[in-house]
Formats: structure tokens, sequence, C-alpha cells
């Protein structure tokens, strides 16, 4: 069994593939979101995440010269996101 919280309620749900499923693609939708107004700042999306989204990768674009060692960090922190928000949902 696995628990989830949505909008204050808990759920607890059978652990199967169906539902499993269901939530990745919950925590891909909601780092679209983040990544969304992190990149549009246009309040489509109340993600508070985003403001520090944008900052990480702003820092890192800074510090980095190497396109590819760009790419190879950027992914780095949203692997770390997906991890993160799959615990939480």
């Amino acid at each position: 069994m696995g628990a989830v919280r949505l909008r204050g309620s808990a759920w607890i749900l059978p652990e199967t593939p169906e539902t499993t499923e269901r939530f990745q693609w919950l925590v891909q939708k909601i780092i679209a979101e983040i990544v969304h107004e992190a990149d549009l700042h246009d309040g489509k999306f109340t993600r508070h995440e985003a403001s520090g989204v944008d900052l990480a990768i702003s820092a890192l674009a800074a510090s980095t010269r190497d396109d590819h060692e760009l790419l190879e960090r950027g992914m780095a922190i949203f692997d770390g996101l997906h991890t993160v928000l799959k615990k939480k949902t």
C-alpha cells in the first residue's frame, strides 16, 4: 500500500503498476509546471519551487562554459527534483 497526500487529504492506494504509472505521470506534470513558471514567470502555475529551479539553472549557466557539462549538471538537478517529488506524491 502507498499513501498519497493531495490537497490536504490522505489517500491509501494499492501499490500496483497502474497506480505507479499514474503517479509517475503526476510527477512529470508537476515538473513541467515548475519549468514553465521558472521559464516564463507568467503566473499560469502556482509552483513555489520555480524560483529555486530558475536560480539554480541560472547559476549553473553563469558558471559553466561547456554546453555538455551544463546539460549534465542541469539534468542532475531535474533528476533530483523528480526523486524528491516522487517521494512526496
